[in-house]
């Protein structure tokens, strides 16, 4: 146990936070407070009623959608994102090694004449010359984080649903589906669940369907030891990455993402629960 430091078991997992990081994120998350300028006071009163409206009608859907978990919805299919028009698309945010200063690959998200998404790009591993860039040549397309009113997280609720489902056409290389599930403290926020994409390539369309059951837990881009399900209450974003080590233009086109659910999806987690033994020598 590092000195200075507790023990917290979240997430099925341990994990070790010193007192001052504990003390700075939990007790005073706010250490370095700086009193808003009266600009900044008077553009937050202006925002005050817009925020009201929208708290107005998430009671009324509160309300209003109260009903739906206790109907049998075998077969539903709950549409998160589709791509019909810009707004849809301001959605979305791209990103990619050079983005980072970490390669030249590059990549871009546009809406095709049929109103679907197109993620496009070039992927290219080579590194730079500068010693420090061990691993690149990646791309990835990633959903905004949900706000409600007054600007609260608004995560997704899995609810009944069993899958996530994608519509969409690709040119024969793999992609991985993300799920992004930051935790509480600093050291889970880069916590993911993936999910492998094999296109088919061609001119035909294919129906992807990701159980939730089978998702797997990642943090950094690396799979990790001691695996647990994803937190139902808390779905921060989605994404699709491509990084199969293979240089040369991507094309994925995307129809809908949405949730589904089978009602004779029986599994709740396909992978062993276990802890991995500490304090034994190889």
């Amino acid at each position: 146990m590092l000195k200075n430091s507790v023990k917290i078991f979240y997430n099925k997992r341990l994990l070790h936070i010193s007192l001052p990081q504990l003390h700075k994120d939990v007790y005073n998350p706010f250490p370095e407070y700086k009193e808003p300028s009266l600009l900044q006071k008077i553009k937050g009163l202006k925002q005050f009623p817009e925020e009201l409206k929208k708290l107005k009608e998430e009671t009324q859907n509160l309300f209003r959608n109260c009903n739906d978990h206790f109907q049998d919805s075998h077969g539903k299919t709950e549409v998160l994102f589709d791509f019909k028009d810009e707004d849809s698309l301001s959605k979305w945010i791209t990103k990619s090694d050079i983005d980072f200063d970490l390669g030249n690959s590059m990549c871009n998200l546009s809406m095709t004449k049929n109103k679907t998404g197109l993620f496009t790009g070039y992927i290219n591993s080579a590194l730079p010359q500068d010693g420090r860039v061990k691993y690149t040549g990646f791309c990835s397309m990633k959903s905004m984080r949900r706000l409600k009113a007054f600007y609260k997280k608004d995560p997704y609720y899995i609810g009944e649903s069993t899958h996530i489902a994608l519509r969409v056409r690709g040119d024969g290389r793999k992609y991985s589906f993300v799920v992004n599930t930051p935790g509480i403290f600093d050291l889970t926020y880069y916590d993911q669940y993936i999910y492998p994409i094999y296109t088919r390539g061609g001119p035909y369309w294919q129906t992807v369907l990701i159980p939730f059951s089978k998702l797997v837990l990642s943090s950094k881009g690396r799979i990790q030891d001691q695996q647990s399900r994803i937190n139902d209450f808390y779905v921060d974003s989605f994404g699709i990455n491509i990084y199969d080590g293979n240089d040369g233009p991507f094309s994925l086109e995307i129809d809908y993402l949405a949730f589904f659910n089978d009602a004779y999806h029986r599994e709740h987690f396909a992978y062993e629960l276990y802890r991995v033994p500490t304090g034994v020598k190889s």
